[in-house]
């Protein structure tokens, strides 16, 4: 996707009130677990930890799409097409 149009849907995520935190690593050393997540109230979260290609730690397996786990793969198709049309035109 193009720079401006990642930019243009970050800015759609906050206006519905998405948290986007960067440059933090999911580390019970430093406090950032998901168990401590949702004691702080969030409902649900997106972990992008930034490889090629989905790199999935056991505590997954098992868990799909339908149980609300999607891998950068399978996530980034669904949020272009539900995007707005022509979005993705240049």
């Amino acid at each position: 996707m193009p720079y401006n149009v990642v930019d243009y849907e970050i800015s759609l995520m906050k206006d519905l009130g998405v948290k986007i935190v960067t440059g933090k690593a999911l580390d019970a050393n430093n406090g950032i677990t998901i168990k401590s997540l949702q004691q702080e109230g969030y409902e649900c979260f997106f972990i992008g930890i930034g490889l090629p290609n989905p790199n999935k730690d056991p505590i997954f397996n098992g868990l799909t799409e339908e149980n609300g786990f999607y891998t950068s793969k399978n996530f980034l198709p669904v949020v272009a097409k539900a995007s707005k049309p022509g979005i993705f035109e240049n």
